[in-house]
């Protein structure tokens, strides 16, 4: 087995010889296919020689690795070219693997591998009858990626043209889109559901219950923005069914005084114990509604906050505090340098805090409160601690705001107060 790695190393050695990989196509085809499928395999190995590799299976993918192959580009985070070279060598039409990849695809929910199938193949296999590509158009119309979710869209909706939505919802094993949104095996097929009922103009606050944040978010954000009526949402609310944590931010939202209702559930938070009370309003304000995945109780918490400063006031308090820092900093003689706006630093994004270049090292200011950074430096800790800054740092930088997802270079998960505070995308 070494000596095959070490083959086919020699063969594909750097990323300036990979155009090479279609002129020793047939050295590769000498080598093993179990050695090639364990190359590709190995995360350790660079991306470009497994997606050469992963070219080289198409064909003779060894059956002895095609679960673990299957299982790697369904339930991993694998690269973009290693996954298309991958799915490329597994989805042959009529070959041994491609029910199978579709079928763990579609249990995994992986919108990826969805996208890496093509909507337009899936969608000629759905108009054929092949409900497993049906639920992987679903699967696609859910991903927070928006080309994703417009192309799985667009997908379902010729689909429908094609074959009608009776034989659409048969696919699916219901007869409605309210049993689809009501009891779709998948979040996915749910999603497509409340769709359905959606632009039939039905009625979608049922679906604020949902198990699955994919299906209950949706919901939210299609009733916060002002579809549907009151009376399902206050009905929910008094009889506490599920999703009536959803309703209560919408319900605030159409100008009902939610507080009283709130309080008869015994005012329910999320707790994020050590955070002082103001830097979580700061974060509350900045990062609310958050993405998908956003506890519902951050956005009550949110819609009971107290009216924002004007943007001038807000404008004016920052401003305020980088002369203070500025000043807290000179006389420490530091030598602190003009504030820099994070994505002026770092040449292109945005961000919530400004950079002071200092003596000391970088200072950092936030834009949302009275919080900084700073270097292991006494003198700089010294002087903007009696200025009345806070130093993020330690276990308060390291706590998590449970339940609160914020997009951040791809991800939509909680974050830290250290990534909330001083928060810097691209």
């Amino acid at each position: 087995m070494t000596d095959d790695r070490d083959r086919l190393r020699a063969l594909l050695p750097s990323w300036e010889a990979r155009p090479r990989a279609a002129a020793v196509a047939g050295e590769l085809a000498g080598v093993p296919a179990v050695a090639i499928a364990d190359l590709v395999l190995d995360d350790d190995e660079p991306f470009w020689r497994r997606e050469s590799c992963a070219q080289a299976l198409v064909g003779r993918v060894p059956a002895e690795r095609a679960t673990a192959l299957v299982a790697h580009v369904c339930d991993n985070e694998v690269g973009y070219k290693v996954g298309r070279a991958l799915v490329a060598a597994l989805d042959v039409p009529g070959g041994p693997y491609s029910g199978t990849l579709r079928t763990r695809a579609l249990e995994r929910g992986n919108y990826y591998v969805a996208e890496l199938l093509g909507a337009r193949a899936l969608l000629d296999a759905a108009s054929s009858g092949d409900a497993t590509a049906l639920g992987l158009l679903a699967v696609m119309a859910s991903s927070p990626w928006r080309h994703l979710r417009v192309s799985g869209e667009e997908a379902i909706d010729e689909l429908i043209e094609r074959r009608g939505l009776p034989a659409l919802l048969a696919m699916l094993g219901t007869d409605s889109p309210e049993g689809l949104a009501r009891t779709g095996t998948r979040p996915a097929e749910r999603l497509l559901g409340l769709r359905l009922v959606w632009r039939a103009g039905g009625d979608i606050a049922p679906s604020l219950g949902d198990e699955s944040a994919l299906v209950s978010r949706r919901a939210y954000d299609l009733l916060i923005a002002g579809y549907g009526e009151d009376a399902p949402l206050l009905a929910m609310v008094e009889e506490g069914r599920p999703g009536f944590l959803w309703a209560l931010p919408i319900l605030h939202e159409r100008g009902h005084g939610i507080r009283p209702m709130w309080k008869r559930l015994g005012s329910p938070r999320v707790e994020v114990p050590g955070v002082p009370p103001d830097m979580r309003e700061a974060i509350v304000r900045e990062y609310t509604p958050g993405q998908t995945g956003t506890d519902p109780l951050w956005l009550i918490e949110a819609a009971l906050l107290d009216p924002p400063p004007s943007p001038d006031e807000a404008r004016e308090s920052q401003d305020e505090r980088l002369r203070a820092a500025c000043a807290a900093l000179a006389g420490a003689g530091l030598d602190p340098q003009e504030p820099v706006p994070v994505g002026r630093h770092m040449h292109s994004g945005n961000g919530t805090y400004h950079v002071i270049s200092t003596d000391a090292g970088t200072v950092w200011v936030s834009t949302l409160g009275p919080y900084v950074a700073v270097p292991d430096d006494a003198r700089a800790a010294s002087a903007l601690r009696d200025a009345g800054f806070l130093r993020v740092d330690g276990e308060l930088a390291d706590t998590t705001f449970t339940g609160l997802a914020v997009y951040f270079f791809g991800s939509r998960d909680p974050l830290t107060v250290r990534d909330l505070v001083f928060y810097w995308q691209d």
